[in-house]
């Protein structure tokens, strides 16, 4: 029984070293350092279900494995479909023109675009859907229900994007569903969503874009390390908000500005 929990115990450890220089998540190494974990340290070598215990846990750790490699060869993909890799931020969908009409590739410099939407996006979104915020809330439920036809109930992560039924050249939206294990760390939605945006550049081994228009969002994006670019999105796209006091109703649309935006790194 004493080699048995000594093995185990040294496996979790081996195990937690090597996780940890391979991920920067590090759910996956926190999940072998449960319950059961605390409990086989404890046991006592005369223990009568030693062995059981033991094998119950072995047998689920065995499982979370399995399952995280299934995980990883769904990620793989992420780095095989070509185009630039954009992530959006809240801003981006409710504060601009829709994401249907602007000029993706221009404003890239790129001929194909991959757009992504990371959940905690998604949720700012189905927040502001019930929040005060009249506009916002306008703004919010034009565009859920769209995303949601589109992404629609099959399991499907991405679609090309069109206007008015006609498509969009190299242009597409994917949605970055969060693994079953994974925990937010902070109730901070800009905080996540940037971690999303690292995660999805290591997981790709591609570069990845920060799309945003909000200034708060850009001073934190510059601030990370990882080597994520950031695309500022020109005020042209910007809905201007008039109140209703201004004799003004509903969102007014500058004029667009033609040519390519210049990306800046944003670490």
């Amino acid at each position: 029984m004493s080699r048995k929990i000594n093995g185990y115990l040294d496996w979790t450890q081996d195990a937690k070293t090597r996780m940890r220089g391979l991920f920067t998540d590090t759910d996956l190494s926190d999940g072998i350092f449960a319950e059961r974990y605390w409990h086989i340290a404890g046991l006592h070598v005369a223990s009568a279900y030693g062995t059981r215990i033991i094998n119950q846990e072995v047998d689920h750790q065995d499982a979370r494995l399995a399952s995280a490699i299934e995980t990883l060869r769904q990620w793989q993909e992420l780095g095989e479909r070509p185009g630039a890799l954009l992530t959006l931020d809240t801003n981006a969908f409710l504060q601009f023109r829709p994401y249907y009409e602007l000029p993706w590739t221009v404003l890239a410099g790129t001929d194909r675009v991959r757009l992504v939407l990371t959940m905690p996006v998604l949720d700012e979104i189905e927040a502001k859907k019930q929040g005060p915020n009249p506009r916002l809330k306008k703004r919010a439920r034009k565009i859920l229900p769209r995303l949601d036809k589109a992404f629609g109930d099959d399991g499907r992560v991405f679609f090309d994007v069109d206007k008015d039924g006609t498509p969009m050249s190299g242009v597409s939206l994917e949605i970055l569903r969060d693994p079953p294990e994974h925990r937010r760390s902070t109730t901070d939605m800009d905080a996540e969503f940037l971690d999303r945006s690292e995660f999805l550049q290591a997981a790709a081994a591609r570069p990845v874009t920060v799309v945003s228009g909000d200034t708060g969002m850009k001073i934190r994006a510059r601030g990370r390390l990882s080597g994520l670019k950031l695309l500022t999105l020109p005020d042209d796209y910007r809905l201007i908000e008039k109140d209703q006091d201004d004799g003004c109703q509903g969102d007014v649309q500058r004029p667009p500005r033609q040519g390519p935006r210049e990306q800046e790194p944003a670490g």
